[in-house]
């Protein structure tokens, strides 16, 4: 949901929209984009296909249900999937990647003990920090928000320095945790 989307694309589902500004970066490349939600049910026969048909999978919805239907279908299919999200003042990126042996979940878990342990620099109160009420402003707000937060430079900072991290280790087939 973090995304480089503007206030023109306001009218377009999200996914139609990302497809048409990664398309006009890249026309040679071979995106599809659904109007559908994370889990799918037995009605979405074409985005499961298109899962079943894609090598690699990136999960941004930081909907921890989407990502565990997500995970669990990647593995039943011997895909692997890439997980990237940002705390709220995106001063915090966490990215996975599951390797083909090892889930994005299981990577995950043990990246959350490592922290809660003090096995990283990582504050653990920093990295598990919920936003108070106050700092919301508004409950519940998401970045889609004029009042989120999160800085659009801060966002492209963390996303390029993921991809870079993510062009040097897709091809690896040990799974990845990188806190950035």
């Amino acid at each position: 949901c973090r995304h480089t989307l503007s206030g023109e694309d306001l009218n377009y589902s999200k996914s139609i929209a990302l497809r048409k500004k990664l398309l006009s970066i890249n026309p040679f490349a071979n995106i599809q984009a659904f109007y559908s939600s994370i889990p799918l049910n037995s009605k979405f026969t074409n985005e499961k296909e298109a899962i079943k048909k894609s090598d690699l999978l990136l999960e941004c919805t930081t909907d921890d249900f989407a990502f565990e239907w997500l995970n669990k279908f990647v593995s039943t299919k011997n895909k692997r999937l890439i997980s990237m999200f940002f705390n709220f003042h995106t001063d915090i990126l966490t990215l996975l990647v599951s390797g083909t042996n090892i889930s994005c979940i299981d990577i995950f878990n043990y990246l959350k003990m490592a922290v809660k342990n003090g096995d990283t620099k990582i504050d653990s109160n920093e990295y598990f920090n919920y936003p108070s009420k106050y700092e919301q402003i508004i409950e519940g707000i998401g970045c889609w928000h004029a009042t989120f937060p999160g800085l659009y430079m801060h966002i492209n900072l963390l996303v390029s320095a993921a991809l870079d991290i993510i062009n040097d280790h897709v091809d690896n087939e040990k799974g990845l945790a990188v806190i950035i």
